[in-house]
């Protein structure tokens, strides 16, 4: 707790970055393209802004799930607009919240925005393949 508030470790609902590699959890657990620079553009959307955050739910590692507002603008929507996330369509879908960010992730694909510009791997596909299987080829478009 700091000056009345306390930490709190979040999710953002709807969406998934890259990976980060996690070599603490094990070898193997390599990180994919465009993790440091989709973490990057997160804290630039943060900055020293205001936040807000609309809870739904914790997940299974007891994390709450939120959707980031500064002023108005919603950080998850952001990330997928200037491609450093997708929408995240794991297990059909399950976990996503917002289905308009399938469009606004079409329209960052169609202009190769960030992680578009290059061969890309769901994050979902990357735990997988990458960190359970040890495939961590990138498949060409």
């Amino acid at each position: 707790m700091h000056d009345g508030y306390a930490k709190t470790t979040i999710r953002l609902a709807s969406i998934d970055a890259p990976e980060s590699a996690h070599p603490e959890k094990g070898a193997g657990k390599v990180g994919q393209p465009f993790a440091d620079v989709a973490r990057q553009r997160l804290r630039e959307l943060l900055g020293n802004n205001e936040i807000r955050a609309v809870c739904v739910e914790q997940d299974r590692y007891e994390r709450s799930i939120c959707e980031l507002f500064v002023g108005s603008v919603s950080v998850n929507r952001q990330m997928v607009a200037d491609g450093m996330a997708w929408a995240n369509q794991a297990a059909s879908g399950r976990y996503l919240r917002d289905k308009s960010l399938v469009a606004v992730e079409l329209s960052a694909r169609q202009a190769k925005r960030g992680l578009w510009s290059a061969p890309a791997v769901a994050p979902w596909i990357w735990r997988d393949s990458c960190w359970k299987q040890q495939i961590c080829s990138i498949p060409a478009h």
